[in-house]
């Protein structure tokens, strides 16, 4: 299940990801890393507040 969501969510990225420097797309790339990590952690100790805080980020980054 684990996985399903992060291959979901590297989809939904990059669909919608508009050309950037390498720097930037770099940066990007480390920072939904991060996120995923946190999420997963969360999800594997069921931490309704990492779900929200996920989602959350995610909706504020611009697309």
């Amino acid at each position: 299940m684990r996985y399903l969501i992060l291959l979901c969510c590297s989809l939904m990225l990059n669909a919608c990801a508009q050309p950037t420097s390498n720097d930037n797309v770099a940066t990007q790339q480390q920072q939904v890393t991060q996120q995923l990590q946190q999420f997963l952690y969360g999800a594997s100790v069921n931490n309704a507040e990492a779900h929200d805080r996920f989602w959350a980020d995610l909706q504020r980054q611009p697309l």
